[in-house]
C-alpha cells in the first residue's frame, strides 16, 4: 500500500444553514446568504407530523403551558411544553390556530408570537434528550448552483420539479409527515499530513514538494473551485446519507471517471470530507435509513483505491 511524505485532505464544512418548510419561501431573507457565503446546497427531509392542541392552553403571569400531538401513521402521543411568559404587559394569553395546527399564534393584548410546533418543541430540547420524533429523515440531496453561481437554493427551490415531486410522493405515502427544507453555506478547509517516519528516496521527496508547491498554490488563491467544490460536497452527502430519492453519486462516489469534481484528482487530492453540525445553529438532528441520528455528521472518503493508496486518516 503506497503513501506519500505529504497528504491533503479538503474538508467541507457547514458554516451556515437554515430550515423551513415548502410554500415558507417568502420568509427566506436572501441577505443571509450573500454573495460572499452563497447557499447553495440543500436537503430536503421529513418527520412526523407535529400540531399544538388549541383547548391545552393555559398561562400565568409567569409561564404558558401548551399540549402537543404527535403523529405516528394513525396513532398519536402527546407532550407537554411550558414557555417563559415574556409578553409585557402581563394579561391574559389567547392561541389562534388552523386545521392540521401545525403552527400557531400567541397572544396578549396587541403583543403577539407566531411558531411552528414542530421548530418549538426542537427548540425547547437539550442536546442529550432523545425525540426522535423530533429528528429530520433525509429524503433528497440536492444543489442550487447555476451558472457562475448566479443561482442559490432559495432561488432554484421556488419552482423545482425535484422538490414537487418528492412533496407529492411523501405527502401521498406518508400523511403522518411533514416536509422540511433545510439550506446549506459550505466552506473549504485544508488538512495536511506529513510522514516524518518513512524512508523516501530523494527523487519521491522532490517530486512530492513539487505536488505540495501546486497544491497549496491552489488553496492561496482561493481553494479549489467552487463549482467543483460543491459538486464533491452533494455528492459526498448522498453516499453518506443514500437519500431514498437520489439516484446519481448514491452507490458510486467517489469515481476518478466524475469530471464535476475532477480537480481533487488533478490536484492528487488523498481524501474529501463533509462536516454537517446542525444542533448548535438550527437545534436539529438527521439520519437516514442508513445512517442514525445525530447532532454532528463526519463523512470522509478517500479518493484512490485502498489497495494502492493508503488514506491519510488510516491511523492502523
Amino acid at each position: 500500500m503506497k503513501t506519500k511524505p505529504t497528504e491533503f485532505a479538503i474538508n467541507s464544512f457547514a458554516s451556515m444553514m437554515c430550515i423551513f418548510q415548502p410554500g415558507d419561501f417568502q420568509y427566506i431573507d436572501s441577505t443571509a446568504f450573500n454573495v460572499d457565503r452563497p447557499c447553495h446546497i440543500y436537503v430536503i427531509a421529513s418527520r412526523p407530523r407535529i400540531g399544538v392542541i388549541k383547548d391545552s392552553l393555559t398561562s400565568d403571569d409567569d409561564s404558558i403551558s401548551l399540549s402537543f400531538k404527535i403523529w405516528q401513521q394513525d396513532t398519536y402521543s402527546e407532550r407537554i411544553v411550558k414557555l417563559r411568559n415574556d409578553f409585557v404587559p402581563k394579561g391574559p394569553v389567547s392561541i389562534e390556530t388552523k386545521y392540521p395546527f401545525t403552527s400557531f399564534t400567541l397572544s396578549s393584548g396587541e403583543n403577539s408570537m407566531m411558531a411552528k410546533s414542530a421548530l418549538l418543541l426542537s427548540q425547547l430540547r437539550p442536546r442529550s434528550v432523545e425525540d426522535i420524533y423530533l429528528d429530520l429523515q433525509v429524503l433528497y440531496v440536492g444543489q442550487s448552483y447555476g451558472t457562475d453561481g448566479s443561482r442559490t437554493a432559495p432561488e432554484r427551490l421556488e419552482k423545482h420539479e425535484t422538490l414537487q415531486a418528492v412533496y407529492g410522493e411523501a405527502s401521498r405515502d406518508f400523511p403522518d409527515r411533514e416536509i422540511w427544507i433545510m439550506l446549506f453555506s459550505f466552506e473549504q478547509m485544508v488538512i495536511a499530513k506529513f510522514d516524518g517516519v518513512t524512508s523516501f528516496s530523494d527523487s519521491d521527496r522532490k517530486g512530492d514538494k513539487e505536488r505540495a508547491l501546486k497544491f497549496f498554490n491552489t488553496v492561496w488563491t482561493g481553494g479549489i473551485a467552487e463549482k467543483q467544490f460543491i459538486c464533491f460536497t452533494e455528492a459526498a452527502m448522498i453516499r453518506y446519507f443514500q437519500p431514498k430519492y437520489n439516484d446519481h453519486f448514491k452507490y458510486n462516489f467517489p469515481n476518478p471517471a466524475h469530471t464535476s469534481y475532477s480537480e481533487c484528482y488533478d490536484l492528487d487530492v488523498n481524501s474529501v470530507n463533509v462536516e454537517l453540525g446542525t444542533f448548535d445553529a438550527i437545534k436539529e438532528k438527521l439520519y437516514s435509513d442508513s445512517i442514525p441520528s445525530r447532532s454532528i455528521h463526519f463523512a470522509t472518503f478517500a479518493l484512490h483505491d485502498a489497495k494502492e493508496r493508503r488514506s491519510m486518516f488510516d491511523f492502523i
